[in-house]
């Protein structure tokens, strides 16, 4: 008749891949954990490079980037996947970038980089300006700015000479 106990069912297999935490592409639904770890980073993956993080950003990047759309902000997985593959490019800037890039010391924000890439549209670019203005003009009104959204010194200088005071 067939084995009884343990051996009934034959030898254990190696669990399906799947079924390991953090293994799967599949088991990313939106609004997930992973996927606002890929939105906004997080503790989902302890290694922000992990390649399966990074084959979650291939699956994800085009939903998130539509449904999250902001001019000048990009996704965690763009700045830890993406933005690394451009600046390995040869000349990924356009060629009007201020100077003040070549100081290693410049802290730089992720929509600077946004607004400086070759691959950014006009119209983001516009938006992104637009954006900075209103940080300025919200500086002027407030004691004291928010610093973490600062526009560039550079841009913030050439708005004070182009607008007489």
């Amino acid at each position: 008749m067939g084995l009884h106990g343990k051996q009934s069912n034959g030898p254990k297999k190696a669990p399906r891949r799947d079924a390991r935490p953090h293994s799967s592409v599949r088991g990313i639904t939106e609004l997930s954990a992973p996927y606002f770890d890929l939105v906004n980073g997080g503790e989902y993956w302890t290694n922000p490079c992990d390649s399966e993080r990074e084959a979650a950003w291939q699956v994800w990047r085009d939903r998130i980037a539509d449904r999250w759309h902001r001019p000048g902000w990009r996704p965690d997985g763009w700045r830890v996947f993406d933005l690394p593959k451009l600046l390995m490019l040869k000349r990924p800037w356009r060629t009007d970038c201020p100077q003040v890039w070549a100081d290693p010391k410049r802290r730089i924000f992720v929509d600077e980089y946004v607004w400086a890439l070759r691959e950014t549209s006009a119209e983001e670019r516009s938006d992104i300006e637009e954006l900075w203005r209103t940080w300025i003009s919200n500086a002027d009104e407030d004691s004291k700015p928010d610093v973490e959204f600062d526009p560039p010194a550079w841009f913030v200088d050439a708005e004070r000479k182009a607008t007489p005071s």
